[in-house]
């Protein structure tokens, strides 16, 4: 009587417990891979926040360094670049310490590049520029190994 009770317990526990782990077991991967897919997501769109952001500093410090604008012509590009480093901003973590270095040098790169003349120093830009992709590569190599051991 004992062993058919044992027998029965063991069935019903198998009957059980089978579902419950593969649901368990799919939960994960789903929660996994819908990580991933967001972390993703944010390393593009803070690339493209970054890479744009570059390409508008470079273009402007360029402009400014041989005289070729006028303040009307610089305003909108100002603006524009106030919204991609409100942006950047928003992409990053200020707590961690390498987001908070491009939090730094985005606001540096804006006054090297639009400071007053007494502040305006086109090689900084350089620099800074250097520095910010050098940054941001880091940043993103670290997030592409998160997203490669998540899958």
């Amino acid at each position: 009587m004992g062993i058919q009770y044992i027998s029965a317990l063991t069935a019903l526990g198998a009957v059980i417990l089978s579902p419950l782990v593969a649901y368990l077991s799919v939960r994960q991967q789903i929660k996994s891979s819908v990580l991933a897919t967001n972390r993703q997501q944010w390393i593009e769109n803070l690339r493209n926040a970054v890479s744009e952001y570059c390409g508008l500093m470079n273009s402007l410090n360029q402009a400014r360094s041989l005289d070729h604008q006028t303040y009307d012509d610089i305003y909108p590009k100002l603006q524009k670049s106030f919204e991609l480093e409100s942006k950047i901003l928003l992409l990053l973590n200020p707590s961690e310490e390498k987001h908070k270095r491009i939090s730094d040098l985005t606001t540096k790169g804006r006054v090297s590049v639009f400071g007053s003349n007494d502040v305006y120093h086109p090689e900084i830009w350089n620099e800074i520029w250097y520095e910010l992709i050098r940054v941001s590569s880091s940043i993103f190599k670290e997030e592409w190994i998160k997203i490669k051991d998540l899958k």
